[in-house]
């Protein structure tokens, strides 16, 4: 009897001290209870090993049956067990259910504790093996610094990482570490993974739409700019016809104003107002085409109103220069001034070129001249010392000036007597037609006039007055 209350009484002191191991933070009343059992028990034990001789066995043993707290204890102690149980139980049921997967760390990063395995592994698998074997290792030391952090400050701590899914594709997890603690130590650590694999695939489509936006709004952008552009191209172009039509009309109405005003002689400055110079540049430029002559038709200052083939020499060296352009002017009218209506004349100006001259008449006024030459007759010897001279003189680049000089015509003078009598020809045609048109616009100007007073009196007379 003596030997079965020894062991009771060791199964009692051995169960209580598991129990308090077990319940840790459990509420007071049920630790009191079960150190309350434990030192019951333990007090037990001492007196059932004091006990001499079977009288006090039997002293002991009713000792024992008589201490109703001891039963009681022994009761709450099953009541305890039961409900820790049902506890463990109810949490067991939640985790292995939770959509997260839930493991219990050890302080060396080992699961002791998974609610599920994941890729197909078996739990014997999994259980005493670094956690970080479940993630990319890339991310290896993101997780241990997380560890770490929480092992020795008691901390909480997060951080997304990729590992292996339920179905070993590769899935994105939000990994929560937080403490186990017993008294201040950290004991153990609960990770708690959550799948973020889709959020994460919506996060990136939501960027890829962004980015993609972004160059849809740039393509856009760089179209908007270049239509921009264009349309800026165009207004300009606008604004260039439109002065252009606006400076045409303005001469329409000084060429108008110098035909139609009553008793306004045609004087030598209004040739640029009869004149139609784009005409005549057009007929010239044809007529260019064909003798590869230069022409030109000046009025009487000098001032060039149409221009066709002018030779290198004289465009980008003669004229440019002043003291050289001031020789090509003062030749030009001197032998304007000497030249008479139906005749034609040639001469070598002041920069040492041949040129042909035939006047330009309109009602009997001398309002201009036309022009041809900047060539050489083939059977006159060209100075080509004087023309070096003239290179140092004004200034021109010498090699380029002799190259342009090597370029200008050399033609025969038969040739140049049989256009020139073209041009007289063409000069009394254009004075005989522009003389015709003026008369005939005063004439339908004045017959406007006439009539316009007429329909005057006669709206005064409809209306009575004397």
């Amino acid at each position: 009897m003596t030997e079965l209350r020894s062991q009771i009484l060791e199964t009692v002191c051995c169960l209580a001290a598991r129990l308090l191991q077990s319940l840790g933070d459990e509420p007071a009343r049920v630790r009191e209870l079960a150190l309350a059992l434990s030192e019951a028990a333990e007090k037990a034990r001492r007196e059932a090993q004091a006990e001499r001789g079977h009288t006090q066995v039997r002293a002991a043993t009713a000792s024992w049956q008589e201490q109703p707290v001891l039963h009681a204890l022994m009761d709450d102690l099953r009541g305890v067990e039961a409900e820790l149980g049902a506890s463990e139980e109810r949490l067991r049921t939640i985790t292995e259910n939770a959509p997260d997967l839930i493991l219990q760390l050890d302080r060396a990063g080992c699961i002791t504790y998974l609610n599920r395995v994941v890729a197909g592994r078996r739990p014997e698998e999994v259980l005493g093996k670094p956690f970080t074997d479940w993630i990319s290792s890339d991310f290896h030391p993101v997780a241990r610094g997380a560890l770490e952090r929480v092992l020795r400050g008691g901390v909480r701590e997060e951080f997304e990482a990729p590992g292996a899914g339920a179905d070993g594709e590769l899935r994105w997890y939000q990994v929560r570490l937080a403490p186990v603690t017993a008294g201040r130590r950290v004991v153990s650590v609960i990770l708690v993974g959550t799948d973020i694999t889709e959020r994460r695939r919506a996060a990136e489509a939501l960027l890829e739409s962004k980015e993609g936006l972004e160059v849809r709004i740039a393509e856009r952008t760089a179209e908007l700019r270049t239509v921009n552009q264009q349309l800026q191209a165009e207004l300009a172009e606008r604004e260039r016809v439109e002065k252009a039509l606006r400076e045409n009309e303005e001469r329409l109405r000084l060429k108008l104003d110098s035909i139609l005003l009553p008793g306004v002689e045609v004087i030598e400055e209004e040739l640029g107002n009869i004149l139609d110079a784009q005409a005549i540049q057009s007929m010239m430029e044809d007529f260019n085409k064909l003798t590869d002559m230069a022409l030109a038709v000046l009025d009487v200052k000098g001032n060039v109103l149409v221009a066709v083939g002018w030779q290198d020499i004289c465009t980008r060296f003669h004229r440019v220069h002043p003291e050289s352009a001031r020789n090509c002017t003062e030749s030009d009218l001197f032998l304007a001034s000497n030249v008479r209506q139906g005749q034609y004349v040639d001469y070598k100006c002041k920069n040492s070129l041949c040129d042909v001259v035939t006047p330009l008449y309109i009602g009997g006024k001398h309002v201009g001249n036309i022009y041809t030459g900047q060539f050489f007759y083939d059977d006159e010897v060209v100075d080509v010392g004087s023309f070096i001279d003239q290179a140092a003189r004004y200034g021109f680049d010498r090699e380029s000036y002799l190259q342009a000089l090597q370029r200008v015509p050399r033609l025969s003078r038969e040739r140049v007597n049989t256009l020139m009598d073209f041009l007289v020809k063409f000069s009394d045609l254009v004075s005989r037609l522009s003389f015709s048109n003026l008369k005939l616009a005063r004439a339908m100007a004045e017959q406007g006039r006439i009539e316009a007073v007429l329909r005057e009196k006669a709206a005064r007379g409809e209306a009575g007055d004397p």
